[in-house]
């Protein structure tokens, strides 16, 4: 038989195998949310909600017009009864419309309340990192819309200027529907003008609405990149 050999006299030197060091594994980079794109259909869908909201809010404006416009009503009054008709008007508004949240609130005793805050931080919005989440807002797919406040203040405004500009006739009611109408019709133009946000957060937010909703994206069979 043949005896083994003896393994210190074998001729292949033993390599050691080094072991590579362990590196801690890097943690995986956050996913970053894709830029989404406004689709023909969720444009049409972001009208339709802001005209829905200032048609709404016209009509509460009409209905105001049968109390304030009393021919009993001096001017003085008409400006006592428009202010007391403002929390019915901006409550009714705020919960038929929607409009849950907002930039600065969550609620509409919020609205209110934080209001003191959301002017001081207006005057901070000429930042850079305000405008880049103005940018970056119309991708995340927010949309803004008139919120009960802003409509609050457009209802004392507008009713303010027609009890000095268009008085109450008495005795002359179909003069006094055509005024409704007029200034109704005014009060819709006004609201729909500040719910498109014209100047898209520039200028300070000028006419910038601070009422939010959020519109998801949801894949289609037909188009994956539907919201």
């Amino acid at each position: 038989y043949n005896p083994c050999e003896d393994p210190s006299n074998l001729e292949a030197p033993l390599e050691e195998v080094q072991k590579e060091p362990k590196h801690d594994a890097e943690p995986a980079p956050e996913p970053r949310l894709q830029k989404q794109e406004w689709t023909s259909e969720a444009s049409q869908w972001r009208r339709l909600l802001r005209n829905a909201q200032s048609l709404l809010a016209a009509c509460l404006y009409m209905v105001s017009t049968w109390i304030r416009n009393e021919p009993n009503h001096t001017i003085l009054g008409q400006f006592l009864l428009s202010l007391l008709l403002v929390p019915p008007v901006t409550l009714a508004y705020h919960l038929l419309s929607q409009n849950r949240a907002g930039g600065y609130y969550d609620g509409y005793v919020e609205m209110f309340v934080q209001l003191p805050q959301h002017v001081r931080d207006i005057m901070k919005r000429g930042s850079p990192q305000y405008k880049a989440e103005i940018e970056h807002e119309h991708e995340d797919g927010i949309v803004r819309t008139v919120n009960g406040l802003e409509t609050g203040v457009l209802f004392v405004l507008v009713s303010w200027l027609s009890a000095l500009l268009m008085p109450v006739s008495p005795g002359n009611a179909r003069s006094d529907f055509s005024g409704c109408c007029v200034e109704t019709f005014v009060f819709f133009c006004l609201h729909r003008i500040c719910g498109g946000n014209i100047f898209s957060g520039q200028c300070y937010g000028l006419l910038q609405p601070e009422g939010m909703w959020h519109f998801h994206r949801v894949p289609s069979p037909l188009e994956s990149e539907d919201w």
